[in-house]
């Protein structure tokens, strides 16, 4: 054996700038596959495990009126609820910069507060969430942010659009809207909202901002209000089908609802997982070639330097290796 550590120590001594540029090359491709391959694991599944963090919701119902005059209560009851927020929905725009128009906005209020807490949670990524009593107090989301540039503290001017929609209880028919009327708010944080994740058309990719629970109670937003839904995010196993006939029947005991719009929110949930797809596709594909590419490349270079060890191996016997000394060596036969 000690022939075998001095052949091993003089062979080192002479290729060990060789075997580490071995070694950091196989670590280097190695090390590129693997975190490919768990980038591609961590995309698949991202989307999913931000759904289920953020508890969003899978039915959206709308009524024809609105619900918040005792129906929404009532639903969040049914056994198929796991999880309900409300929401009312404002005609606002964010002022445009210099001659510009004003952009197309979706901003938001939950009267009960659970919007963006109970179901549909959003990821804060500066500031704090803004206190239920400030009426002025707003969360906005990236784009809007980078569109005005704010951040928390920043005052963001919007603009009121009176609404032409129907008004529940009836009344006689607007003639004509009001004129839109200069609102100010502070920004309270910018946040994510997880239907945010790949840009859609309309107003999920429109600019967000999110109100706060005392905007809805002072009424000094309700001219701009045309409508408010329930987000609901059903029990695992329950059926749809059956959650809608039953929210239909209880709708019959509020009148001021009227009648009852659902909207299946899995269907976008889907769309964005398959547009989320082709990118783990990508980084997948990335590893696999750079698992060839290893092979391809270190094979040849593991081969010869496995042939200039074996050329060792006569030494080795000329100095009185037996086979059994030198177990695992690839035996080049007698000598010539």
């Amino acid at each position: 054996m000690s022939s075998v550590a001095l052949v091993f120590r003089a062979g080192l001594r002479h290729r060990w700038r060789a075997t580490l540029g071995l070694a950091l090359l196989l670590g280097l491709i190695s090390g590129a596959a693997l975190t490919a391959a768990a980038g591609a694991r961590r995309t698949a599944t991202a989307y999913p495990r931000l759904l289920a963090w953020s508890n969003a919701a899978t039915v959206q119902v709308i009524p024809d009126c609105t619900g918040l005059a005792g129906f929404y209560p009532a639903l969040s009851r049914l056994p198929q609820v796991a999880a309900m927020s409300t929401e009312v929905v404002y005609e606002l725009a964010a002022a445009g910069r210099g001659a510009a128009p004003a952009a197309q906005l979706a901003a938001l209020a939950s009267p009960d507060g659970t919007l963006g807490v109970t179901t549909d949670r959003v990821r804060i990524l500066a500031g704090r969430w803004p206190a239920r009593d400030d009426p002025a107090a707003v969360v906005v989301d990236p784009q809007l942010a980078a569109q005005q540039q704010l951040r928390p503290g920043s005052i963001v001017h919007l603009t009121g659009v009176p609404s032409t929609a129907k008004v529940c209880p009836p009344q006689p028919p607007v003639s004509r809207p009001g004129r839109p009327v200069p609102l100010a708010f502070r920004v309270s944080a910018v946040a994510v909202f997880d239907d945010q994740v790949v840009p859609a058309p309309g107003l999920t990719g429109a600019p967000r901002v999110l109100l706060s629970p005392a905007f809805w109670r002072d009424g000094s937003g309700q001219r701009f209000g045309p409508g408010d839904a329930a987000n609901v995010r059903l029990r695992p196993g329950a059926s749809p089908a059956a959650f809608r006939a039953a929210a239909t029947a209880l709708a019959r005991r509020y009148p001021s609802a009227g009648g009852l719009s659902f909207v299946n929110l899995t269907t976008q949930q889907a769309a964005t997982e398959r547009a989320i797809a082709p990118a783990a596709a990508t980084l997948a594909l990335f590893a696999g070639l750079a698992g060839l590419l290893a092979l391809a490349v270190l094979g040849p270079l593991l081969a010869r330097q496995l042939i200039l060890d074996a050329a060792e191996f006569r030494t080795l016997r000329a100095l009185g290796t037996t086979r059994r000394g030198c177990s695992g060596c690839p035996w080049p036969g007698p000598p010539r």
